[in-house]
């Protein structure tokens, strides 16, 4: 009668224990196996696989000292029995090379995994991270071109504020300043668009006909007021020099020089007549009332002059010609002081700005 297949009760004694060691060790393997593919595709947690490790193998194989050449060590590992026993010892040796093997390669299968998908998310998270970078970048960009016209707004404001007090105080000076810099961040358009800034070229055209009428009427002022005395001619460029800058940065000089020109004559006109009016009579035929009633008349002055003796008519002339020669010698100095003004303008800060009003002048 045959035996069952897993009655090994017929088999020696010796073998049965053999081979039973190794049996339940490899039945131990595949039900680790079979419990480390439950759950979760199979796939152990980080370290798991090790603790299973540590489960199945001794720990005298895993300790930090652990070495062969030790005799103690060896001992412990490789104790020396009978020869059926030194080929269990090398089964189960093997055996536990194996497990340990097993759970390494799953461990490191494991922690790939793991890396692999720690890689990917690190990709995205940077792909997503230099996405919001560049946005965040474009963002700063945008706030820092909102600042800068922010500003330049603002000082647009407090220049065209100074502007009108400068015009209001006949600073011109100042106020040519506060012009350049309006002009040029008017003509450099970064303003275009703005609702507010529509009409400030408007404003900058009215504040620069304001200082050429106040220039005007001052330039002339100065130049009846002025003393002539020639020691006080240097004091007189000084003063002058800041006019006629002044005139050449507004491109004005030339329509003030003529305006100049014509009040200079009015002026010898004038002083001539005072002159003839004032000039005593060697005759007694024209009357004092007849010169008042004159009233500066070119008939009264006529016959005055007709009525004057040649003596009389000779010294009315050397009156007149220091009269003229008076004028002529004052704007001798006033065309002396331009030149000189001209000719020194290289290192003046207006320089620019002077040649680009004559050059738009020309």
């Amino acid at each position: 009668m045959l035996t069952s297949a897993h009655d090994f009760s017929f088999f020696p004694f010796a073998y049965h224990n053999a081979v039973s060691e190794s049996h339940s060790h490899f039945v131990e393997i595949l039900r680790q196996h079979d419990r480390d593919h439950e759950g979760q595709g199979g796939l152990f947690g980080g370290g798991e696989a090790l603790v299973a490790c540590l489960r199945e193998v001794p720990a005298l194989y895993f300790k930090k000292d652990f070495e062969l050449e030790d005799g103690t060590t060896f001992r412990a590992a490789c104790p020396f029995r009978t020869m059926s026993e030194n080929v269990a010892l090398q089964e189960r040796l093997s055996q536990y090379l194996d497990v340990v093997e097993l759970h390494l390669v799953r461990e490191i299968s494991v922690r790939s995994s793991s890396f692999f998908e720690a890689q990917l998310q690190l990709e995205d998270l940077n792909f997503e991270d230099s996405t919001r970078v560049q946005e965040l970048s474009g963002k700063r960009g945008d706030m820092f071109a909102l600042q800068n016209k922010l500003r330049l707004m603002l000082s647009v404001n407090q220049a065209v504020s100074t502007l009108q007090l400068l015009v209001a105080s006949a600073d011109c000076l100042g106020a040519l300043d506060i012009i350049d810099d309006l002009q040029h961040i008017l003509d450099r358009d970064e303003l275009i668009g703005l609702h507010c800034f529509h009409h400030r070229r408007d404003h900058v055209t009215a504040s620069m006909e304001s200082v050429n009428s106040i220039l005007s009427a001052e330039f002339i002022q100065d130049m009846k007021k002025i003393n002539w005395r020639k020691k006080d001619l240097h004091i007189f460029k000084i003063s002058f020099c800041l006019f006629v800058i002044a005139l050449l940065r507004t491109g004005k000089l030339p329509a003030i020089l003529r305006i100049y020109r014509d009040t200079l004559a009015t002026d010898i006109k004038t002083s001539v007549k005072v002159k003839v009016l004032n000039m005593h009579l060697e005759s007694d035929s024209i009357s004092e009332e007849g010169i008042v009633d004159t009233d500066g008349g070119a008939s009264s002055l006529g016959s005055k002059l007709k009525s004057l003796s040649p003596n009389s008519f000779v010294k009315l002339l050397q009156e007149t010609f220091k009269i003229v020669q008076t004028h002529l010698l004052r704007a001798s100095e006033v065309k002396r002081a331009i030149e000189w003004i001209m000719g020194n303008l290289n290192h003046h800060y207006a320089a620019e700005s002077v040649s680009a009003a004559i050059a738009q002048d020309a």
